[in-house]
């Protein structure tokens, strides 16, 4: 391999670390974005106190949680009670939800004008950049989820870029016997001797006819005195 060859795949890998460590950091800032988000105006309706601000979104964020975990837990039961009282409970945690999305939209007119707005006072882009930020707090969350679950075919990508080739895995190789066990395998003296076949004494003997023909034809010849 030439150094350009080399040059050329140390650049291809340097780029597909880079686009890894950017699409962690994306992923990461997907999940706090609602933390963030919610921060962000806490901090305006706090007067700018930093610590509370915070507190309050994380406690507001695991609340939510908490209560759909529960919610779906409850409506996933065999009684009828339970599930009733779980479909309520789903309820409050899509309020709580609403609201959230709510104050984290606003956040687009503390950025761009340093308060809250009302809603005759401001201009379309500003509509849009509210649907923005309350559509990434919306599904933000399971965006993230989504996209760690999709990493198993960001790996087979990144394989194939970089040119690796898959390992084959034997789970069952076939070992080679060893001598007892082909020694085991052999037949045994007792096995390889067979009983000599027994005779017959219902068949009479056989006879030679030929030798049957010369007993009966046979004369004894005595020779005369001369």
């Amino acid at each position: 391999m030439t150094k350009f060859d080399t040059t050329i795949d140390n650049i291809q890998a340097s780029l597909v670390w880079f686009v890894i460590s950017i699409i962690t950091v994306c992923i990461a800032i997907l999940f706090l974005f609602d933390v963030l988000a919610g921060t962000g105006t806490m901090l305006f309706l706090t007067n700018g106190k930093e610590w509370q601000s915070v507190v309050i979104s994380l406690a507001t964020t695991g609340l939510l949680f908490a209560l759909m975990f529960i919610g779906y837990m409850m409506m996933e039961s065999k009684s009828k009670v339970y599930s009733s009282i779980g479909k309520g409970v789903m309820l409050v945690a899509f309020l709580i939800y609403s609201v959230d999305v709510i104050f984290d939209s606003l956040l687009a007119d503390i950025l761009r004008y340093g308060t809250i707005m009302k809603n005759g006072d401001i201009d379309a882009i500003q509509w849009a950049f509210r649907g923005l930020l309350g559509g990434i707090s919306t599904v933000g969350d399971a965006l993230a989820i989504a996209m760690v679950i999709g990493m198993p075919v960001l790996k087979s990508i990144i394989g194939k870029s970089l040119g690796k080739s898959e390992k084959v895995e034997y789970r069952n190789p076939q070992r080679p016997a060893s001598n007892s066990q082909i020694l085991s395998k052999l037949p045994t003296a007792q096995q390889t001797q067979r009983p000599a076949p027994r005779p017959s004494y219902n068949q009479p003997p056989t006879v030679n006819p030929v030798s049957r023909v010369y007993e009966h034809n046979t004369r004894f010849i005595i020779p005369e005195d001369e």
